[in-house]
C-alpha cells in the first residue's frame, strides 16, 4: 500500500498542490480499494452463481439484473446524476435549506418515478415475454427497480457530500457479500438454486442497503443544516435533471444494450456467456470509475468559479491514473483470460475473443479520462446527451447487424459495442476540447 501511495503521489505531484494532492490521494485510494473489492465481489458472485445454477437459470438472472438496473435509471428521472451538481454546490455555498430540500424531494420523486417505470415494464413483459428467459424471474426483478433507484440516488448523494467510503462501500462491497452469504445459504440448504430465488434475495439485500444509506445521510449532514427549513427548487431541479435523465439512461444503455440484445436475439445461455466475458473486460477500466468518484463532485464548483486551469489539472490527473492502471489490468486480463473464464465453467471459454475485443475498447475509454462528467456537469449536458443518444442508436444498429445480419452471434455483439464505445469517447473528447477549451489528456 505504501508503494502504491508513493507511485500515485509521484504521478499527480506536477498537477496538484500539496494539500489538494493529499486530499485527492485519500479519496482516490479509498475509491480505488473499494472498486477492487466491488469488482472482485461482483466477479466472485457471478462465478458462484454460474456454478450453483444451470445455464438457463444463470442467463435469466443476468438478463433480469441488467433490465432492473437499466430501468432504475429512467425511474430516477435524471436526479441520480444531477445530484452530483446540486449537492456539492449547496455544501460549498452553505445553502443548507436547499440541500435538505433536495435530499427529501429527490427521494420522493425517485420512488414515484421508479414505481411508474416498474409498472409499465411489468405490463410490457407480461404481454411480450422475451425468448428463452424465465418470465417469473424477470417479473420479480422488475419489482426491485424502486430499491435499485433509491440505492443509486443515495450513493450519489453521499458521493456529492464527499464521503467516498460511505458512498461506495454499501453497493460495491456490502451488496455482494450479503448476496453471496444469502444465496450460498439457500444453495447448501436445498442443494439447488433458482434464478427467482436469487432475485428475491437481492431485494432483501437492497432493502438493507437503502436503510443503511438513509441512516448514514442523516448522520453525516452538517450540524449547521439541522433544523433549517427545507427549500424546494423543483423547477430548477427538473430542468437540469431531465436532460441528465437522457444522459444517464443512454450511458447505462451503452453499458447493457449488448447483453439485452443478446438475450432477446439469442437466448439465456449465450447471454450468460457474453455477460461473463463483458464483465471480465470491464475490469480494464474500473480505475476510471475510482478516480471519477473523487473528480466528479469537484467539476461543477470549479467550473462555476471560473477555475478552468484547476479543472484541467484534476482532469489530467484522473486521466493519467486511469490510463496507467487500466493498461496494466488489460495486459493481465489478456494473459489470464483462459484461467478467469474457466472459473465459470468450460463452456465460458468461448468468450475469450469477446473479452479481448471489449477490453481494448475499455482501455481506450479509460485513456480519455472523465470526458463525460466534464461535459454534463458544466452545463453542456445537451451536447453530451446528443453524443450519448447517437451512440446508443449506433450501438443498437451495429449489434443487430453483426449479431443477426452477419450471423456473427455473441462475437458480433462485442464488435458492435467496441466500435461504438471508441466512437463515443473520441467524440466526447473532441467536445471537451471545443466547448471547455481544456485538454484532459496528459499530453498535447
Amino acid at each position: 500500500m505504501n508503494k502504491l501511495i508513493i507511485f500515485v503521489n509521484d504521478v499527480v505531484k506536477p498537477f496538484l498542490q500539496q494539500k489538494e494532492r493529499q486530499r485527492f490521494l485519500t479519496g482516490a485510494l479509498s475509491a480505488f480499494i473499494l472498486q477492487i473489492f466491488g469488482v472482485g465481489g461482483a466477479y466472485l458472485i457471478q462465478v458462484l452463481l454460474a456454478n450453483w445454477m444451470d445455464g438457463a437459470e444463470f442467463g435469466s438472472y443476468i438478463y433480469t439484473y441488467n433490465w432492473a438496473n437499466l430501468l432504475a435509471i429512467f425511474g430516477g428521472l435524471g436526479l441520480t446524476l444531477s445530484v452530483l451538481k446540486f449537492v456539492p454546490d449547496y455544501i460549498a455555498n452553505n445553502d443548507w435549506g436547499r440541500l435538505r430540500g433536495a435530499i427529501l424531494a429527490f427521494s420522493i420523486i425517485v420512488v414515484v418515478g421508479s414505481i411508474g417505470i416498474s409498472t409499465l415494464a411489468y405490463i410490457m413483459f407480461s404481454l411480450f415475454p422475451p425468448k428463452d428467459i424465465l418470465l417469473i424471474t424477470l417479473l420479480l426483478g422488475l419489482l426491485m427497480i424502486p430499491l435499485v433507484a433509491l440505492s443509486v440516488l443515495y450513493t450519489e448523494i453521499l458521493r456529492g457530500m464527499d464521503f467516498i467510503i460511505f458512498a461506495y462501500a454499501p453497493l460495491s462491497v456490502g451488496q455482494h457479500i450479503l448476496l453471496i452469504i444469502f444465496a450460498g445459504g439457500v444453495f447448501y440448504a436445498l442443494n439447488n438454486l433458482f434464478s427467482y430465488q436469487v432475485v428475491m434475495l437481492w431485494g432483501i439485500v437492497l432493502s438493507l442497503i437503502v436503510l443503511f444509506q438513509i441512516i448514514t445521510i442523516l448522520h453525516k449532514l452538517p450540524i449547521e443544516s439541522r433544523g433549517v427549513s427545507r427549500i424546494y427548487e423543483l423547477k430548477e431541479w427538473m430542468q437540469t435533471s431531465l436532460p441528465m435523465l437522457f444522459i444517464r439512461g443512454a450511458s447505462v444503455l451503452m453499458d447493457r444494450i449488448d447483453i439485452l440484445m443478446v438475450g432477446f436475439l439469442l437466448g439465456a445461455v449465450p447471454t450468460g456467456i457474453y455477460a461473463v466475458a463483458s464483465r471480465t473486460a470491464n475490469l480494464t477500466s474500473f480505475a476510471l470509475s475510482a478516480v471519477n468518484a473523487v473528480t466528479a463532485p469537484r467539476i461543477s464548483p470549479l467550473y462555476n468559479q471560473g477555475k478552468m486551469d484547476e479543472l484541467e489539472r484534476i482532469a489530467k490527473r484522473a486521466t493519467i491514473i486511469s490510463m496507467s492502471v487500466s493498461l496494466v489490468f488489460f495486459i493481465g486480463l489478456v494473459l489470464a483470460a483462459d484461467l478467469l473464464l474457466s472459473f465459470f465453467g468450460p463452456e465460458f471459454l468461448v468468450g475469450k475473443q469477446i473479452l479481448i475485443i471489449l477490453g481494448v475498447a475499455q482501455l481506450i475509454n479509460a485513456s480519455v479520462g472523465p470526458v463525460g462528467f466534464l461535459m454534463h456537469l458544466t452545463n453542456h449536458q445537451n451536447i453530451s446527451g446528443r453524443i450519448y443518444g447517437i451512440s446508443v442508436v449506433l450501438n443498437c444498429v451495429l449489434n443487430l447487424l453483426f449479431i443477426q445480419g452477419l450471423n456473427m452471434g455473441i462475437e458480433g455483439a462485442a464488435w458492435g459495442t467496441a466500435i461504438t464505445l471508441v466512437f463515443q469517447n473520441l467524440w466526447m473528447l473532441w467536445a471537451v476540447r471545443q466547448n471547455l477549451n481544456i485538454n484532459p489528456l496528459p499530453f498535447g
